[in-house]
């Protein structure tokens, strides 16, 4: 009785934990569609909050944030863009620029960004803003990959990039390398929130197990709902347009209570179509329209307002004022650990270069990088699920701050979590969901019948604790 006690409340918990992993809640989607003469992207932004404002950014001199205690790096904008920006100005989650490039974040827990070694830093979102600032095609993205280091400040992202030739490349860092899916090497222009491998591979083994909203689920609808549109439209079987079968085809991988933003690029007549989950009525954003010469007022409207057909009459100039409360809010809305007398400063950078250099420098003494390692699985497919406890009562009540679900290779997996407050003790659990049905299998007495495991001796948060005494830490773990 007592072993199927321990047993049961071990399940309990890891069940938690994968409850807790990030996929259900950044549950993104992106693709685009080419005919003989256009192309479209599309792109399904979900997240915590759909707070956000859409930006002109003419061209003109460029400065980013400071990378911990590296300096910042300055360039020259020779494109205007249209971006949709949740964390301030030159911090996009995507947008187009004037030569129809369009790029998209997506989450992605399997990111291991490579080591700064002698590349350029720069944080995940100033790494869109560099790329639709200077370059107008995907390639010159691809090429520009070898001079960057991304040093996260919150994020573990993929990209999504298309431009006007129809060229589409999905850019991932994986393992401590770039990984790109281009041209022959993409069997669809689609990508959801695992890695475009993995996808494909869950697409190839007809696995089809799980909710229709988990990413490998969301990747195969959104592919088939893609190939139906182009076979339609290539057919001429209907007579709607691309921009409305785009909006259609997002709406099959719409998550209630996630999805917060559905917006279709038109590439070729550089415009842009959205709605969010507050307005669903489709606002038009025509490029055209808007002053991108240096000498240009930077312009924003409000995500989620209740306007409707073409918006450019409801832009207004912008200002840090803006940039401080759009900051401010969405780091508190979406748990990004940085203060807000410190975020403030931030947002009015560079006015305020000089605190802002001591804040960056701080917030790297502080935090660190712990690199998790489950080896020795028996299976070697399937996706492993890590929860990582700060506390005994986070530990006892199942409530992980920080995890992810990472795919499996080589019969073993890797998970890295970026900016962990240092000298503090931890504890991290897994299990290794071999099936892909998003749950703890369990025989007919209810244990455990897929493997699972903590740090230390586990079990309770005084055994399986670690100290995090430094900025960077290997745990590694086998399964019981």
């Amino acid at each position: 009785m007592k072993t199927f006690r321990k047993c049961f409340l071990i399940t309990s918990l890891l069940m938690c934990m994968f409850l807790f992993s990030p996929y259900r809640t950044y549950s993104c989607s992106a693709f685009t569609i080419k005919t003989e003469k256009e192309v479209f992207a599309a792109k399904s932004y979900d997240w915590t909050t759909g707070l956000g404002i859409i930006l002109s950014n003419p061209r003109g001199e460029r400065i980013s944030l400071p990378v911990g205690s590296n300096p910042p790096i300055s360039w020259e904008a020779r494109f205007g863009s249209i971006t949709f920006n949740q964390y301030g100005q030159f911090m996009p989650n995507g947008g187009m620029n004037e030569a129809g490039l369009v790029i998209e974040v997506l989450w992605l827990d399997d990111t291991y960004y490579p080591v700064l070694n002698g590349q350029i830093p720069i944080n995940e979102l100033q790494w869109v803003q560099y790329h639709l600032d200077v370059c107008e095609s995907v390639d010159e993205v691809i090429l520009s990959l070898q001079n960057f280091a991304i040093v996260p400040v919150f994020g573990k992202l993929h990209y999504f990039v298309a431009d006007k030739s129809g060229k589409t490349a999905i850019i991932e860092f994986l393992d401590g390398k770039a990984v790109v899916s281009d041209g022959n090497n993409l069997v669809c222009n689609v990508i959801t929130n695992d890695s475009y491998a993995n996808s494909v591979k869950y697409l190839q083994g007809n696995y089809r197990s799980g909710s229709q909203s988990s990413s490998l689920n969301r990747f195969v609808n959104a592919k088939e709902a893609v190939e139906n549109l182009e076979s339609n439209w290539k057919a001429k079987k209907d007579n709607k347009s691309i921009i409305d079968e785009s909006f259609e085809v997002l709406q099959k991988v719409w998550i209630n209570g996630w999805t917060r933003w559905n917006i279709v690029y038109d590439i070729t007549k550089g415009q842009v179509f959205y709605k969010t989950d507050v307005s669903q009525s489709i606002k038009i954003i025509d490029m055209g329209n808007f002053d991108f010469s240096t000498i240009a007022v930077p312009l924003y409207v409000n995500m989620n307002s209740f306007f409707s057909s073409n918006i450019y009459v409801n832009f207004t100039p912008f200002n840090s004022d803006v940039n401080v409360e759009l900051m401010v809010n969405s780091s508190r809305l979406t748990g990004v650990p940085i203060k807000k007398s410190d975020m403030e400063m931030i947002a009015r950078y560079p006015e305020t270069a000089e605190e802002v250099k001591k804040i960056m420098a701080q917030r790297e003494a502080n935090h660190g990088t712990i690199i998790i390692k489950i080896e020795k699985l028996k299976a070697n497919n399937g996706l492993l699920n890590v929860g990582i406890f700060n506390s005994e009562d986070s530990f006892n009540k199942q409530k992980p701050f920080n995890g992810g679900r990472v795919r499996v290779s080589n019969n073993s997996a890797t998970i890295v979590l970026y900016n962990v407050p240092i000298k503090q003790y931890y504890a991290i659990g897994f299990f290794h969901d071999e099936n892909f049905n998003e749950k703890m299998d369990r025989n007919k007495l209810g244990l455990p019948r897929e493997p699972y495991g903590f740090s230390g001796k586990g079990r309770k948060f005084e055994t399986a604790k670690f100290l995090f005494d430094k900025q960077n830490m290997v745990v590694t773990i086998k399964p019981r």
